[in-house]
């Protein structure tokens, strides 16, 4: 019937505006995201430092106190690298668990972008915008993840 149908659109106009609100909410959320692991690296780097502060303390103790010191300072400095490499991986996982659903929402844009073109189009621009932007940033996370295991290594 006629009611069944404008239903049904209405239904399909709210999903439509529904991903693309989701999707470049995504996209916001990854980038924020980047910037916070970014921000995690610096202080990864900085932590490799302390480490090796701690290394060389060790090394020129001459004394049961120094010694306590240097192993007081090792042993906080690796808990603040696994803090923050916990940070990393965990921000870089959420970021592949958007990017899946967003395959999905584009997915679910383009098959109703072929069946009611005039609420999905817009939609799926949005989605296939986002999802370049989401599939770009999780790249970067994922390089970022990557070159923070060496600094981690060496700490």
């Amino acid at each position: 019937t006629i009611l069944e149908r404008s239903v049904a659109f209405q239904q399909m106009r709210q999903e439509a505006k529904e991903i693309a609100v989701q999707t470049r909410r995504d996209a916001r959320q990854a980038a924020r995201c980047l910037r916070d692991l970014h921000e995690t690296a610096k202080k990864l780097e900085a932590a490799v430092a302390a480490g090796q502060r701690a290394w060389d303390l060790a090394m020129a103790a001459e004394s049961q106190k120094d010694v306590g010191r240097a192993m007081k300072l090792a042993t906080s400095t690796m808990q603040g690298v696994n803090r923050m490499a916990t940070t990393m991986l965990e921000g870089s996982e959420g970021v592949s668990r958007t990017r899946s659903e967003a395959v999905g929402h584009l997915a679910r844009a383009s098959e109703g972008e072929k069946t009611a073109p005039r609420f999905w189009a817009s939609a799926a621009t949005i989605t296939r915008t986002s999802n370049e932007k989401l599939s770009s940033l999780a790249d970067s996370i994922a390089v970022l993840v990557q070159d923070a295991e060496q600094p981690k290594c060496v700490a």
